[in-house]
């Protein structure tokens, strides 16, 4: 069986008291928490090292790395 754990979804919760609730989590399997993954001051460092380093690639190479494409 495949298992999702999420923490960004439409409806998420806006505090750290609000009940995670929504129509995915109703689907077996796929678990959802708060969103506070991005927290912590390891974590800004870590948006800001990566951003900081695609700028400096497409600078470089003219292309840009992770990127979606449709």
């Amino acid at each position: 069986m495949l298992r999702v754990g999420v923490d960004v979804f439409d409806g998420e919760p806006t505090t750290g008291t609000d009940a995670v609730e929504g129509r995915p989590l109703e689907i077996r399997g796929i678990i959802g928490t708060h969103h506070t993954g991005g927290a912590t001051a390891q974590a800004h460092r870590a948006v800001g090292e990566e951003t900081a380093r695609i700028v400096i690639e497409f600078g470089r190479m003219g292309r840009v790395v992770n990127r979606v494409v449709e």
